[in-house]
């Protein structure tokens, strides 16, 4: 898909990219009015601020193979909610979700290593965020202005702060939750931190991968994924129709979702 020219302020609301297209160009939706969007599996690689200033998107799924998160790409998305990144995922470009002043819940996956300057500058509908044990760099400004983040909770020894001066995030002092036995807390910055040491219990089950949707006869999608690495069984949640709810569980790697829309978009 090439970049910008095309969609920039178009009054599209729904777009459905084909499967085959392997990317996405720079700034390809910015300022558009899209709500949502399905990006298939054979995108892997997003452009620098390609959903920039999309005010109106709510909600995405971003496919496995996707590496990097580039700088500005849901820069100033107002009315994104949540979001979750694949575990095929590496770094999290600069200002990548600055200004979503809605965001209130990001899983940040396993493998990612790097958390870039402002990459979530702003959003203050955050109030807890766990880095994961991958990441080894992460700038200090990378939470600036989230005015209602009131803890970070860290799930190994501290990684090294980019920019080299003091954490700027949350209420003041702000709260760091750390393994008992963790090491580098004591160090600058994190010593201007409140640090509270936990105990750590069992890895919690690591996102599916893979998701994979069909039709499966009338009012009928079929679900697949490979399995979660610490996972007893998978809970199934949809959003249809605007709402969000429970569709049902499993202890296998498939599961029919029997009461599909079959006018509007499922989500899973």
């Amino acid at each position: 898909m090439n970049s910008n020219a095309h969609w920039k302020d178009r009054q599209y609301k729904s777009v459905i990219i084909e499967d085959g297209i392997t990317a996405m160009g720079s700034y390809a939706f910015y300022s558009s009015s899209l709500s949502n969007i399905i990006i298939p599996d054979s995108v892997i690689s997003i452009g620098q601020g390609a959903f920039y200033c999309c005010s109106n998107l709510s909600t995405i799924v971003i496919p496995e193979g996707i590496t990097v998160i580039n700088a500005d790409t849901f820069r100033e998305c107002g009315n994104l909610k949540d979001i979750k990144l694949p575990v095929s995922f590496g770094s999290i470009g600069k200002q990548a979700f600055s200004g979503s002043l809605n965001l209130k819940s990001v899983i940040i996956p396993e493998g990612v290593k790097t958390i870039s300057m402002e990459a979530f500058q702003m959003c203050m509908g955050l109030t807890s965020i766990t880095i994961p044990k991958s990441v080894t760099d992460m700038d200090m400004w990378a939470f600036l202005r989230c005015d209602n983040l009131q803890e970070l909770v860290m799930k190994s020894d501290a990684p090294n702060i980019l920019g080299g001066g003091s954490l700027a995030a949350g209420p003041d002092p702000f709260v760091v939750k750390v393994p008992k036995g963790a090491a580098g807390y004591g160090a600058y910055p994190w010593n201007e931190c409140k640090i509270v040491y936990i105990e750590s219990g069992p890895d919690k089950p690591l996102p599916v991968s893979n998701l994979k949707a069909a039709a499966d006869g009338r009012n009928r999608t079929r679900l697949s994924w490979n399995a979660s690495s610490n996972a007893e069984g998978y809970l199934i949640y949809a959003q249809k129709k605007g709402k969000y709810g429970y569709c049902g569980v499993t202890s296998g790697l498939s599961f029919i979702d029997k009461k599909a829309s079959k006018k509007e978009y499922n989500f899973y």
